[in-house]
């Protein structure tokens, strides 16, 4: 849960009175003097000690945080306490002005304050080091409602501090992914989103990019144009496993036909596409209109006076004949379709029975054909993956304990523990008697290393953080390449960072984020990476620098939904960022990739949303309702 600025003077400077503030003063324009206790303690409180509102399953409401140190010095003295303001969404009004509560302290319910005295009588015992504490219940008249709580923080009767809350998901034991080395580098790809959960296992991966213009309101393409793809498609050794069209009209006309449009557009490259006899298939189709670029583009022309309108309103200027001749230049590059395909490696063919699978491979071995027992390993494994061939067969293969096999029997090893995870210990014991049979063999040190992460994180085997750096480190001269070593060391800074965290030594968990910080770029980062290091350096605060990393690849039309998503959690509170024409063009295109998913970010914190008092600002307001069906 993520703390937004202090939203205070709104408050404080009106006059008001006609709700029940009880004996909560205001500081009025001695603010500074009478709060000055509260504001260094708060300067001064580091951002991993994190404060908030909770409520139960019975609507009490309690106060959190995650260090009771910190609360013995925010609350000090006896007119020391907090307050809950109960802030309903019906409160947010499309079509009409937000209704706000007439109180100089509060938007919404204010509860009863809670004082020290009571604070601590009612603070719950825990063992994990934090305070939470009692102080208040839901009203019986808002208990249906989708509400929010705000906290007030009081210090000698006055307010002092006003809280609105976001919730941005953070994830703290997310490494890396690491892979194992087989013939190639074989990684175990992970999802983790607030959005959804996937995991799948997948072998070295390729990953080819295609534009396809299309003529205005035409639904056929030139084959010249789409020559390039049907290039590639023939002379690669990969088989198709994901296909992904966001296809994009121009702006100008009615939504429900350009989407009809590029709905067909995109059906139709699928069509020419069947002629490559793609088997089962994981599709995906945007149709969309082209915000994105339109609002790039006219921004940097004499048309600049579009991007302040309302999306009906520039429609609505678009239907003067004059102005879309002269917008054509820009639009005509608009139409187009944006193909991603995911490929994989096309494995051997095996023949159908395990036990002809199994006398195939004997022969390569019998015979010492290393390359082709390496082709039948790896078309068992995928075979297995998809469920062809039960995984009891991996049992069923011998290969002798020779130099010349050591690459079969690491392969072997590592598709054991990708198989089944839950093996994680009789692996690592099989590498470390690979080890012992070829010691100076890299790809095993490395997967002995890649598992040592794992357990280590599961924290049930002694792991010497020194020893354990230097045998990561000592991986180049094994023939490792840099960037995978650097891999693992920005996963071991990672561990560090938790382990100096529980020590509550800042200072060296700091030294090892900037390491971290320093280092992730240089990694072959793919965006699910890219995600995981952002929500990573969110769960220690560190919203810049996750925003930075975020900031290069969500400007783009065909962002990672992902990506996106999360960058606008991280952004969407931030006033002067949201009055910028890009940020506008993101939070467009987000809408166009996923509505609903956009509209979802404005329900409560307890339903799923970042927070709906974003819709207190004018901007998010107009560009929800315009969007959101409210």
């Amino acid at each position: 849960m993520k703390l937004v600025k202090l939203i205070l003077f709104f408050f404080i400077t009106s006059n008001l009175a006609s709700q029940n503030t009880y004996d909560i003063k205001n500081p009025q324009n001695n603010y500074y003097k009478k709060c000055e206790r509260c504001i260094e303690t708060l300067k001064n409180k580091p951002k991993e000690v994190q404060l908030g509102i909770q409520k139960d399953i019975l609507g009490n409401l309690y106060f959190v945080i995650s260090d009771k140190n910190w609360f013995n010095q925010l609350f000090k003295k006896t007119g020391d306490g907090i307050a809950v303001d109960i802030v309903s969404k019906d409160q947010f009004i499309c079509g009409g002005k937000n209704k706000f509560k007439r109180s100089w302290a509060s938007k919404g319910k204010l509860l009863p304050p809670v004082y020290l005295k009571d604070l601590k009588k009612n603070m719950l015992p825990s063992q994990y080091g934090e305070a939470i504490i009692k102080v208040g219940k839901i009203p019986a008249s808002m208990k249906n409602k989708e509400l929010e709580f705000n906290l007030i923080i009081i210090q000698n009767k006055y307010l002092c501090y006003y809280n609105t809350f976001l919730d941005i998901k953070r994830y703290r034991w997310d490494l890396l992914d690491m892979g194992l080395f087989t013939d190639t580098i074989t990684y175990q790809s992970k999802i983790d989103t607030s959005e959804k959960i996937n995991e799948k296992i997948i072998l070295r991966n390729k990953r080819l990019k295609f534009i396809i213009p299309f003529k205005k309101n035409k639904t056929d393409f030139s084959q010249t144009d789409i020559k390039p793809l049907y290039d590639s498609l023939k002379l690669t050794d990969y088989n198709i496993t994901n296909l992904e069209i966001r296809a994009f009209s121009s702006v100008e006309g009615s939504e429900k036909h350009n989407i009809e449009l590029q709905e067909k557009r995109a059906e139709n490259i699928v069509t020419a596409l069947q002629k490559f006899q793609i088997p089962s298939i994981n599709q995906k189709i945007i149709a969309s209109e082209n915000w994105v670029e339109f609002l790039r583009d006219v921004s940097n022309s004499s048309f600049k006076y579009l991007t302040k309108l309302s999306k009906s309103e520039i429609k609505e200027s678009l239907k003067e004949k004059k102005i879309l001749k002269q917008l054509e230049p820009y639009l005509s590059k608009h139409r187009k379709a944006i193909l991603i395909i995911d490929l994989e490696k096309k494995s051997k063919q095996l023949i159908s029975t395990p036990e002809q699978i199994l006398d195939e491979f004997e022969k390569a071995i019998s015979n010492k054909n290393i390359e082709e027992a390496i082709k039948i390993q790896k078309s068992i494994f995928s075979k297995i993956i998809d469920n062809k061939l039960p995984s009891s067969i991996l049992k069923s293969i011998e290969i002798p304990k020779k130099k010349e096999f050591s690459l079969l029997l690491n392969n072997q090893a590592a598709y054991k523990y990708m198989i089944d995870e839950a093996d994680l210990y009789s692996s690592y014991s099989e590498f470390l008697l690979l080890q012992d049979l070829f010691p100076m063999d890299g790809h095993i040190k490395y997967n002995i290393c890649a598992l040592k992460f794992r357990i280590w994180v599961l924290g049930k085997e002694l792991i010497d953080p020194k020893k354990f750096k230097l045998e990561i480190t000592k991986l180049k001269s094994y023939g490792i390449t840099p960037k995978l070593v650097n891999r693992m060391l920005v996963n071991y800074n990672i561990i560090m960072c938790e382990y100096y965290m529980l020590k509550g030594d800042y200072k060296n968990k700091d030294k090892s984020l900037k390491y971290i910080y320093s280092k992730y770029r240089y990694l072959d980062n793919k965006d699910e990476d890219i995600l995981s290091i952002a929500q990573y350096f969110v769960s220690f605060a560190k919203y810049d620098w996750a925003i930075k990393i975020l900031e290069p690849k969500v400007k783009k039309i065909d962002a990672n939904e992902d990506l996106l998503f999360y960058y606008l959690n991280l952004t969407i509170a931030d006033t002067k960022q949201i009055k910028n024409m890009s940020y506008r063009a993101i939070m467009l295109n987000a809408i166009n990739m996923n509505k609903q998913r956009f509209c979802k970010m404005f329900s409560s914190i307890n339903s799923g949303g970042i927070s709906f008092q974003l819709l207190g600002n004018d901007f998010i307001k107009k560009t929800y309702c315009e969007n959101c069906n409210f």
